[in-house]
């Protein structure tokens, strides 16, 4: 098989800094587009099955994938706590922002001559180049035993120029320029029995050996340092550069065991044992200080063992009852999205908890209804938190102490025995995720002793004692709303000539949810509806569609940070933990926002030796 496909896209969103200008002498030009995301991009991917006997089989996929995009990753100011004017006599702020979840954003293009050396003649952009693929290979050594064998690699690297404040009016103080590779190669083998006995069982085996590299650069606004107060903010402009290289070894072993205590009785027993290491090797290329930088913890492993109970009983051929342990395990790592002066490790993520559940069909299978109840808790769960790092906002992987997730989730499908053709499908969940122990939480910019940024004292420049973080025990998962619901239907019904006409509808509901640590912003709940309308031809041979997502064009996002963008990111005068904002005024919330409504017209063509 040969499939390929080819994209080409405007953007989603307005880009208003097209129309309001800039503000001269901030090293600040006008954008190259009107709008947000402007993309170009390719997929490739080809398949050969071979399958010469009984006994074995094998599938090599391949894929290769080009992306190109101006202004990805552009950021829309949804929160101004502290307003938008100027600061310093820069207007950073695009004046057309309206602090809120719209279809505009600002982002402008930056000037060479202020950012020399600057990539893409300072036109922001993200450029990704992946190769990826799998050999599967199934054998048979007899009929109720099959070996496979899994292989995977993967290669990516990805270039990209990022104006790293929002504004959309001044040119940002700093821009960075990150280069990334990747590669990595996997290897599964495991085992499987089908006996016809009471007993069965899966072993396996699993390997993996990766490695990545980031080069940060980061560009100091030579322009913007004209504004006053004079002296405050002298960078030259080659700020930062440093590279990255951190190689992943991991070894696992896994088994599974099945046993049938009577006939409508299961249990199976498996447990996973997963050893895993990493390096980092870092080094800045500053041409005065280039050379290895030390780092307090250049290799880390764990080990873990990660072991899983089930019993499942069925009464009937529609009708399951099960119930689960598990543990589960996600190792830490190294935060590697700045340039290498200082670079942290994080540690692991573990999860221990279970889950009760039913499965069943009803009314001669016109209905199928599933509940399940579960509860988990974590310890050391890995969250992104906004990070002061060379005085810069970044997002870091950061370990809350301890997490609790606990809920129950139904869903069901149903098809009247007489309306041919109908099939009407739900689902709810009630989610209580909560941090149990989440500390030493970066203070958002500008907050206050009063508003709760009250832990890890430090001395303070001119004396006395200033704080940098906060408590923020008993707030929400990122992204974790309370409550979530779908419901739709699929109707296909044939007409002339034997084509079949389909109508579909499918609607999501969630209430607010957080959408990052620091400054809390929530999204405010939604409901977002998609609608498709499809007439397929004879036999399967062409179809056409007119497809809707979002129709009541819900605007939401599900990330979202702080950042001095009014200061535009003007660095030193910023305060946390004392009694005032400080002369660059306190953080904006700034989201990357999701798409949208969306309209479509699909045409589907299909080519068949027969």
């Amino acid at each position: 098989r040969l499939a390929a496909e080819y994209d080409a896209q405007d953007g989603f969103y307005n880009n208003v800094a097209y129309d309001t200008g800039v503000q001269p002498g901030t090293g600040a030009l006008l954008p190259s587009s009107s709008t947000i995301g402007p993309d170009r991009s390719y997929v490739i991917r080809g398949t050969v099955l071979w399958d010469p006997s009984d006994a074995f089989n094998a599938r090599l996929k391949l894929n290769q994938v080009h992306d190109r995009s101006l202004y990805a990753g552009s950021e829309e100011i949804v929160s101004c706590p502290t307003g938008i004017g100027p600061v310093y006599g820069i207007q950073a702020i695009n004046p057309q922002a309206a602090c809120s979840t719209t279809r505009n954003e600002a982002i402008v293009n930056m000037d060479p001559a202020a950012f020399p050396g600057i990539l893409n003649s300072g036109v922001p952009f993200q450029d990704t180049r992946q190769t990826f693929g799998t050999l599967e290979l199934n054998y048979l050594p007899r009929p109720d035993l099959t070996l496979t064998s899994v292989t995977g690699f993967y290669t990516l690297h990805s270039s990209s120029l990022v104006e790293s404040s929002p504004a959309g009016y001044a040119a940002t103080l700093l821009a960075a320029e990150n280069s990334f590779r990747r590669k990595e190669l996997t290897e599964e083998l495991r085992l499987n029995s089908d006996l016809s006995g009471p007993f069965n069982f899966m072993v396996g085996a699993y390997i993996q050996r990766a490695q990545f590299a980031d080069l940060v650069t980061v560009l100091a606004n030579q322009a913007i340092q004209s504004f006053e107060p004079p002296g405050s903010f002298i960078f030259p402009p080659l700020l930062e550069q440093g590279i990255q290289t951190v190689g992943i070894t991991t070894n696992s072993g896994f088994a599974q065991l099945r046993y049938k205590i009577v006939p409508k009785v299961e249990v199976t027993a498996g447990a996973r044992y997963t050893r895993e290491g990493r390096t980092d090797r870092t080094s800045t290329l500053l041409p005065f200080a280039a050379g290895p930088v030390a780092i307090p913890e250049p290799d880390i492993n764990s080990s873990t063992t990660s072991p899983e109970f089930t019993i499942s009983y069925k009464p009937t051929d529609d009708l399951t009852f099960f119930g689960a342990l598990k543990r589960g395990y996600q190792s830490g790592s190294y935060n590697t999205s700045t340039p290498a002066t200082g670079p942290e490790n994080y540690g692991d993520e573990e999860a221990q908890g279970g889950e009760l559940g039913m499965k069943s069909l009803w009314l001669d299978d016109h209905l199928a209804l599933n509940l399940s109840t579960y509860d988990y808790h974590y310890t050391g769960l890995q969250v992104g938190a906004i990070v002061p790092v060379n005085e810069v906002p970044v997002t870091r992987t950061i370990n809350a102490g301890a997490a609790q997730v606990y809920g129950v989730e139904g869903d069901l499908a149903f098809r009247p025995p007489n309306i041919a053709g109908l099939e009407l499908r739900a689902s709810a969940i009630w989610n209580h995720a909560r941090f149990l122990e989440l500390n030493n939480v970066p203070c958002w910019g500008g907050q206050t002793i009063a508003e709760g940024c009250n832990g890890t004292p430090t001395a303070a420049p001119g004396g006395g004692v200033v704080y940098n973080t906060t408590n923020e025990s008993g707030v929400p998962l990122v992204r974790a709303p309370d409550f979530e619901a779908t419901f739709g239907f699929t109707w296909h019904h044939p007409v002339a000539n034997d084509m079949i006409m389909g109508v579909s509808s499918n609607t999501q509901y969630s209430s607010k949810y957080l959408t990052g640590l620091g400054y809390l912003y929530y999204q405010p709940s939604f409901f977002k509806t998609d609608l498709s309308l499809t007439l397929d031809g004879s036999h399967d041979r062409w179809a056409v569609a007119m497809v809707g997502k979002d129709l009541n064009d819900a605007l939401t996002s599900g990330n979202c940070s702080n950042a001095n963008v009014r200061g535009d990111l003007i660095t030193g005068t910023e305060l946390t933990g004392t009694n005032a904002v400080g002369p660059a005024v306190g953080d904006s919330v700034v989201c990357w926002m999701d798409t949208g409504r969306q309209l479509w017209l699909r045409l589907t063509l299909k080519w068949s030796k027969d």
